[in-house]
This record gives structure tokens, sequence and C-alpha cells, in this order.
């Protein structure tokens, strides 16, 4: 499907998928942290989902980097675009990074030791920190089955083995956000375990018009989260008491965050009205009034002739 343009490594053991719609701009700074990686066995699959913006479309069609093929397909949603690009991909195990993210140097190196030890982990994930419009520390520290039909707990781009995508049937093409969270639950619902390494290794691009918002919005997210739970039903059926108790534990969290937030909120705003009383007593003193009379003096043409005069206004409290 499409056409491409073909830089390979001769034996990889990690295959870097990278859709990238609309995101040229971003793509060079994503393809070199995979070539800066210290695991160098890897090869890079970019993938254009039908990018309609001039630049982006400018920047692929003559994108050249070592071990980097690019391929060009009609329009796709994200899902489709990976699995496209996992179709090319001859590494045993998988990256779906996208085209605005970094991967920090050791990233893949610590991933693929884990999934070498175990042949059980089928994801190794890891915590990532968040930049741009947002900044923050993501730290998952739990991510059984359970776990995923919670919430998300892995990181997009966490690698996963080559043979798990296929038994699990790839992503879910029709999904309109969130289809990582959709294939992890495929994979652990195969018997394979997610391994988190607790280093931030991922750095995650918070944009304004980043699709994860527009996933979070009202209905949409409703959507997503029931063809979700549909197409994982037997799963949600088997472990709804859990699940229960996870969003509840989850909805907790989120109430005591958002008091903290209302209780930090108040708690500055108390303090910048005790500032601005302050100020406003200190310019009503009259060390305020006696150094304004001394800064007037010294800016005037003859000023430090008037000074007396000045002080004398300034302690009855008038102006200078």
């Amino acid at each position: 499907m499409g056409a491409s343009m073909e830089s390979t490594c001769a034996a990889p053991i990690v295959s870097v998928v990278i859709p990238c719609f609309n995101l040229g701009k971003y793509l060079g700074e994503a393809v070199d942290s995979v070539l800066g990686q210290t695991l160098k066995e890897t090869e890079i699959i970019v993938v254009d989902p039908g990018s309609t913006e001039e630049a982006t479309r400018a920047i692929l069609a003559d994108f050249r980097r070592p071990r980097t093929t690019v391929v060009f397909s009609g329009r796709m949603r994200a899902g489709a675009a990976r699995n496209l690009g996992i179709s090319r991909a001859r590494g045993r195990y998988i990256c779906c990074l996208d085209a605005d993210d970094i991967l920090e140097p050791s990233c893949i190196e610590k991933c693929v030791a884990a999934l070498d030890a175990d042949e059980g982990i089928g994801i190794a994930t890891f915590w990532f920190s968040i930049f741009g419009e947002t900044t923050g520390l993501t730290r998952p520290l739990s991510a059984t089955l359970v776990d995923f039909l919670v919430e998300n707990c892995a990181c997009t781009a966490a690698l996963f083995r080559r043979e798990a995508w296929g038994k699990a049937g790839g992503y879910d093409e029709e999904l309109e956000g969130y289809e990582d969270w959709d294939f992890w639950i495929g994979i652990m619902e195969l018997g394979y375990r997610a391994h988190i390494i607790r280093e931030p290794l991922f750095r995650y691009r918070d944009r304004a018009d980043g699709k994860h918002r527009a996933s979070d919005t009202g209905a949409r997210r409703d959507g997503i989260v029931r063809r979700i739970m549909a197409r994982h039903e037997s799963s949600f059926r088997a472990h709804a008491l859990e699940v229960i108790f996870g969003k509840d534990r989850q909805i907790g969290t989120y109430r005591a965050y958002w008091e903290y937030a209302l209780n930090e909120a108040a708690r500055a705003r108390k303090d910048r009205e005790a500032a601005e009383h302050e100020l406003r007593a200190l310019r009503a003193s009259k060390a305020w009034r006696l150094g304004c009379a001394f800064r007037d003096a010294r800016r005037s043409a003859g000023g430090l002739l008037a000074l007396p005069i000045r002080l004398a206004r300034a302690l009855r409290g008038k102006g200078g």
C-alpha cells in the first residue's frame, strides 16, 4: 500500500514505527531520538497517513535519515497507520512513537533487556515526563490486566513483541483515540505481562491541538470507551468488582487533588491580599513619603534646593 523511500538496517532488533500526520516540523527530533539510542540495531518506519499540510508533505517527500524508511498511504486513522508500519517491520520488538514525542537515549536498550529476560513479558513500558503546554512526570506503579481495564497505564511508545501484535489482531483501525489502550488490553488478555521500568525514559509533548485533548472531550470519549469495553466485554465482566473499586479509588484520588488545588488557590489569594494590604500600609508610611521626596529631588533640576520644602510636605502627609 502506497509508495516508500527506503534506508534499511541489516538486522534490526527493534522496529520503530512513526505515524506522521501533519507533524513534519517535529519529525526530525523524534527520528533523531531513535538514531541517538544506545542500542543501535534499530530501523525506523515513518508512515504518512495522507498528510494534508503542505509543509509536512514537503518534508516527507525529501526526508533522508540513516536506517529510515518512509511509507506513503492514503488517508487512514492512527491504528491503521501503525498496523501498516508494523507490517513492513523486521524487528522482533516494536515501538510505536508519535512524531512529536522523544525517546530518552537508553529507552530502547532497557526495554529490550526486560523483554529478552522474560518471554512472559509482552509489554515493556516506563515512566515519562510531559513537556509543552503542561509539564509533569507520570509514574505508573502497577500494570496488571485489571489496572489496564481501569485506565491506560502504559506509555504509547512502550515496546512490545511483534508476535503479540499478530496474535492480538493489531491495533483497532476504527478507533479515533486511545488505540494503544485498547491494544494493550488485547495483549494482556493473551496472558502476557507488562513490565514497568521505573525511570523516565520518554518525553511526551503536550500540545494545545494534541489528539489526546480531542479524545478526552465528552461525547467522543464516551464513544471510544464504549467501543473498548465492547471489544473486551468478557474481561470487563470477569473483573467487574475490581474495576469498579479501581474507578472509585481513582475518583477519590482526583477529588483529593482537586481539593488540594482549591486550597492552594485560596492560600495564594490570601497571601496576595495580605501583600497588597502591606503595600498600601507601606505607601502610607512616613518612611515611604520621605523616600519619594528624596527620589523626586534627585530627578528634578534644582530639586536638591527644594528638598527641605519637599520633606516638610512629606512629613505632613502631602504630595511632593
